[in-house]
């Protein structure tokens, strides 16, 4: 209510849904709707993955419906398909089209990481990731990284991925960023950025 009395900007990220068609919000949006960026976060079109990924958060296709609910409001929407998690993710060429359906003008991507010095809770919750998309994660990231504690994917894997994620949602008419640490050439948000290539 505040930044809306003094009309100012406010971009957030949310996996919520509810709000969307909850008056007490949406009257408030609507009053001024160019102030307002939402990303909201989807990281598969499966609505039965994403359930027992994110658990106790609304399924894909809610999320898709709350975007559709703020565009037709003329509200800018991001899909915020972060972290993209490989045996996931991969129905992306499925999700975008939707995002891009139900009313978002923009996508942004990054990939998840992974804590190697886990704790046994934390072990416990990648053995349950595994289980889901059907791999070792925590093997996986071990195997295929160098640096110690914190591993990301190295470029090889991910930049063929980014630019065919890229290249489907420029198709679509969808800005695309990239806020993960390789790749970000492919960033629209750049200016003067080299050339994406795999």
């Amino acid at each position: 209510k505040f930044f809306d009395k003094i009309d100012y900007p406010l971009s957030f990220s949310t996996k919520a849904a509810w709000w969307t068609e909850d008056p007490r919000y949406m009257n408030l949006f609507r009053r001024h709707a160019h102030n307002w960026h939402v990303k909201v976060s989807i990281i598969t079109a499966d609505d039965v993955k994403a359930r027992r990924m994110e658990k106790g958060c609304p399924t894909s296709t809610e999320r898709l419906a709350a975007i559709k609910n703020l565009s037709e409001m003329g509200i800018h929407v991001t899909l915020r398909l972060r972290p993209y998690i490989i045996g996931l993710s991969d129905d992306y060429a499925a999700l975008i089209p939707r995002a891009k359906e139900a009313g978002a003008d923009s996508m942004t991507t990054e990939f998840f990481c992974m804590e190697s010095r886990a704790d046994e809770k934390l072990r416990a919750r990648y053995d349950e990731m595994s289980r889901i998309v059907g791999y070792d994660i925590y093997e996986f990231y071990i195997n295929q990284t160098q640096q110690n504690g914190y591993k990301r994917l190295d470029k090889g894997i991910k930049a063929p991925i980014i630019v065919s994620m890229r290249n489907l949602a420029h198709g679509l008419g969808l800005r695309f960023h990239v806020s993960d640490m390789f790749c970000r050439e492919c960033n629209d948000a750049q200016i003067g950025r080299a050339s994406c290539r795999e």
